[in-house]
């Protein structure tokens, strides 16, 4: 079972019912800023990071820090490795389904790449 980072949300209504929500969030510190992956987008990333030799360290960046319940910082390797495996993936859908949050980060590692 992958863990991530977690916000709970509960939800904002009086009936006894209402079940708290929980949505998971990856967090990834760059230059500019903290980029959110929701679940699903973090899930499919960590993914396609597995099938590339050069990408798996930047998952198990990841990995180690959704364990911890921190944010992930990568190195200029790692960020190297995470753009080609989204650029590849874009690509592949034509940008459709690609989510919003993987936009910002490939963006956001794209913008520090070129401040080093």
């Amino acid at each position: 079972m992958q863990s991530k980072s977690a916000e709970r949300i509960f939800a904002e209504d009086t009936d006894p019912e209402s079940a708290e929500l929980t949505i998971l969030v990856l967090r990834i510190r760059t230059g500019g800023g903290m980029i959110e992956l929701s679940d699903r987008e973090a899930g499919e990333l960590r993914e396609r990071l597995r099938r590339v030799a050069l990408a798996q360290p930047a998952e198990e960046t990841i990995a180690v820090s959704a364990n911890a319940s921190t944010s992930v910082t990568f190195t200029h390797t790692q960020k190297v490795a995470v753009i080609e495996v989204l650029a590849q993936w874009m690509n592949g859908l034509g940008g459709e389904e690609f989510g919003e949050g993987l936009f910002k980060l490939r963006d956001a590692l794209t913008n520090d790449l070129e401040r080093e």
